[in-house]
């Protein structure tokens, strides 16, 4: 196989990952996440460099190191996250309020040194393990590794 039947596979199957996370179950069936494909070299350095300039501000450095090595050495990256703070509105309390509007009322998002912000809504925080469990279920039906 050459390196462009590779690069064409790998393409194929992030695009198939991304389908197996955007159709993955969600609370009340909004899909609320914001998923992209990269396979470009530069945007994998890109991401890797950002990785490792949080590193420093992790207690688990060597991790972040780790991961973007692995970052600037693979063919693609999918990357799975919420488009923004919406709440599911089951009233369920796993957030430790008793409604969603309570919480929505009284949460002060907050962007932290790490990339992300917070605090989110535990029903989201399910759709992101949903999505992400349906994508490497779809690498690894195929035989690709993915992490």
């Amino acid at each position: 196989m050459n390196e462009n039947s590779i690069k064409s596979t790998i393409e194929t199957v992030i695009n198939l990952m991304a389908a197996s996370a955007i159709t993955a179950p969600k609370a009340g069936g909004k899909d609320c996440l914001e998923i992209v494909a990269l396979t470009d070299p530069d945007d994998l350095a890109k991401i890797a460099a950002k990785m490792r300039t949080y590193a420093h501000n992790s207690s688990k450095e060597n991790y972040w190191q780790r991961d973007a090595a692995n970052a600037e050495c693979a063919q693609g990256l999918l990357l799975i996250g919420l488009a923004g703070p919406v709440t599911a509105g089951y009233d369920c309390g796993g957030c430790g309020y008793s409604t969603c509007k309570e919480f929505e009322d009284s949460r002060e998002l907050k962007d932290f040194d790490m990339g992300y912000s917070g605090p989110h809504c535990i029903m989201r925080m399910m759709d992101i393990g949903v999505a992400l469990s349906s994508a490497a279920k779809q690498a690894s039906m195929l035989n690709i590794d993915n992490r």
